[in-house]
């Protein structure tokens, strides 16, 4: 790997030269970030990068530099100076996100098992319905009240369009894979706060199920309505869901009232927020609560609440002010780096770890995931990693952008300097 790294320098020296064309305004030094990874899902997690301007980190707008295409799966952090010298940091293994400065850094230390469902047995099916090969994939038997719907002709119906019946298991495909995606990254590794939203018990609590058979869209949005053969305990086989959300308890149903989906009742004990909460507030959020984000604008003391209750509560982000958290027996994945909280305290079995850097060299805690939030260095960051045992590599190389291309335009120079103004 640091081979690989190594020998790019003349494609670092092109992307120096895409920088420094990139801006006209005065600049001291420039700042280039960047991750390039060509197996992201989505376009922008495959190549991206922020560019700023020294010494005050201020953004810089400029194209894409067509010199990150060349590079190698990569991390990197380069700095270049005025006269075109520059020394980047490569590393791999590590996610950097720049969409906000200082970045922060993702490591994963314990990569989660992705059982994501839990296996069904198949059986043989076999059928002449209209959705007959998608019973034989599947090994389940559809009701036979969606083979009519197909069987109907139907294209339309309200705001949503019957998927044709050659087109179910791909998009079914599409679906499973964008869940397995989802499951990559460390954030989404408890995806209870945001699926599963609807009476709870009916519908299994994932994003998509294998056992979900997309029957229709909305043009307008992502995603599709399935007929559900794999429901909750307290669910029905057949059931319509939309999301994770019952829209009917049959596809009979729906035909009967096909209204729009509305908002789910359910939804808003999902995820709270709330301000300065005294240990009784906190005692009597919703049982279903699963996301919690406490906002404290004054210290506050939450030791003496008791949430052993809240079994459903997995997720925590604090912000603000000093604040002593009570006991957290369910919570998996916590987000403390933007409040004052005693890090020696927390819970010592987690998903996923948010603190800033100074937390970070006072806890103990050594999560399946961690996150450094404020860090503005790369190598600094690759050394928070390596002492929660991650070891990753990193290469330095250093030398000359290439000359710009014809038509470049210079960068304006600094404007002279005048004296500053001196305060009594």
């Amino acid at each position: 790997m640091q081979a690989e790294f190594a020998a790019v320098a003349h494609e670092l020296a092109a992307l120096a030269a895409d920088a420094i064309a990139s801006t006209r305004k005065p600049w001291e030094f420039l700042r280039l970030r960047a991750t390039v990874c060509r197996g992201a899902r989505e376009s922008n997690n495959r190549m991206n990068h922020r560019l700023t301007s020294g010494p005050s980190e201020e953004h810089v707008r400029c194209r894409h530099p067509l010199a990150l295409r060349t590079l190698p799966d990569v991390v990197l952090d380069m700095r270049i100076e005025r006269d075109g010298t520059f020394e980047a940091l490569l590393t791999d293994g590590i996610k950097q996100f720049t969409g906000y400065l200082p970045p922060s850094y993702t490591v994963v230390l314990q990569p989660r098992p992705r059982h994501l469902f839990e296996p069904y047995e198949r059986t043989e099916v076999v059928g002449d319905g209209p959705l007959a090969h998608v019973e034989t994939e599947l090994g389940v038997q559809i009701p036979a009240e969606v083979h009519d719907l197909y069987r109907s002709g139907r294209t339309t119906l309200a705001d949503q369009e019957i998927i044709p019946a050659g087109k179910i298991l791909a998009i079914r495909q599409e679906m499973l894979e964008i869940e397995h995606w989802l499951y990559e990254e460390p954030r989404r590794w408890d995806r209870g706060e945001s699926t599963s939203v609807s009476h709870p018990g009916v519908v299994q609590r994932v994003g998509f199920h294998p056992l979900w058979v997309p029957i229709s869209h909305n043009p307008r949005y992502q995603g599709a309505r399935c007929v559900d053969l794999a429901p909750g305990p307290n669910g029905r086989v057949g059931q319509l869901v939309d999301h994770g959300r019952l829209v009917a308890d049959s596809v009979t149903d729906w035909i009967a009232d096909p209204t729009p989906l509305e908002v789910d009742p359910y939804y808003n004990n999902v995820s709270m927020t709330v301000h300065d909460p005294t240990p009784a507030e906190l005692e009597a959020l919703p049982k279903d609560i699963r996301k919690l984000t406490v906002i404290a604008k004054n210290d506050v003391d939450l030791t003496t609440a008791d949430l052993s209750e809240l079994d459903q509560l997995t997720s925590v982000e604090v912000r603000g002010a000093r604040v002593a958290l009570p006991s957290l027996p369910h919570v998996r994945m916590l987000e403390v780096a933007e409040a004052d909280v005693d890090v020696t305290r927390l819970p010592a079995d987690l998903d996923y770890l948010v603190l800033n850097t100074e937390q970070w060299r006072r806890c103990d805690v050594r999560p399946a995931a961690a996150r450094l939030v404020g860090e503005p260095s790369l190598a600094r960051a690759l050394d928070w990693a390596e002492s929660l045992g991650a070891k990753l590599p990193r290469e330095v190389v250093r030398g000359t952008a290439d000359q710009a291309p014809p038509g470049t335009p210079a960068p304006v120079p600094d404007p002279p300097r005048t004296p500053a103004a001196r305060s009594c």
